[in-house]
Parts: C-alpha cells; structure tokens; sequence
C-alpha cells in the first residue's frame, strides 16, 4: 500500500510478503514491511528505533487495525535506495541511448533507467537482453 502525503502519516507505505508468499511467517502470523523517510523526509530513518516503532505501529493501528507489538522486528537503512527522476532527467536517459549507440556491446537496464518498480526492472532486463540478442 503506498500511503499519500495528504494523509499527514508518518510512513510512506508497506508490503505484505507474506500475503503473497508462503513461509514468509508463521502460521497465524504475517510479515509487513514498512517504508518511511524517503526523500522529503529522509531524516525520519535515522531517529530512535524505539520512536520509530511508536509512530510506524501507530500507522498501521488507524489504517489497518492492527495493535500489540510485535514479535519480531527489524530496522534496515538504506540511505538513497529508491531513484528520484529529478526535473531535467529526461537527458541522462538520452545519454544513456547515445552511448549505447556510439558503443556496440554497452547497454543500461535497471531501475535507474526504465522505472523503479521490480515489475519495470524485469521488463528493463528483459529489453536490454532482446537487444543484445539482435
């Protein structure tokens, strides 16, 4: 779920893998995880894991109904992990096509090129490898 900025929450969303997997959890368990901080507030990662816990559960109280605390938990930073296509970006991709041209064997996929999602990084690596495979 991805939670908008008009909705004053303190995370940006979260994932259920254990929804979409087995063995993600134990049974009568589920696993969650949340997102926060992100580029307009990247401040937020790096605060307390007792303060963060407090406002994450508070989120997932009023959204999702959930309450007690849980069993397990981890707290994992990753400073700068999802792209930001800034204003202006539109030319790095055209370099990157220049490149790719003007060098024969060169090629760019991933993330950083063809979206973020993994959906849009598999269908970036699965171009990338029907272009070199011409």
């Amino acid at each position: 779920m991805l939670i908008p900025k008009v909705e004053n929450r303190f995370s940006l969303g979260a994932l259920f893998p254990s929804s979409i997997f087995s063995n993600r959890a134990p049974d009568g368990k589920v696993l969650l995880t949340v997102f926060i901080g992100g580029a307009m507030a990247p401040e937020r990662a790096l605060m307390n894991q007792d303060e963060l816990q407090e406002k994450v559960l508070a989120d997932l109280k009023d959204l999702l109904g959930l309450s007690g605390a849980p069993s397990f938990e981890r707290l994992c930073v990753y400073p700068q992990a999802i792209p930001q296509y800034v204003v202006g970006y539109e030319r790095f991709l055209n370099h990157m096509k220049q490149v790719e041209m003007e060098h024969p064997g060169i090629h760019f996929a991933g993330h950083y090129r063809d979206g973020i999602s993994v959906r849009n990084s598999i269908l970036s690596g699965l171009d990338t490898a029907a272009r070199i495979a011409l």
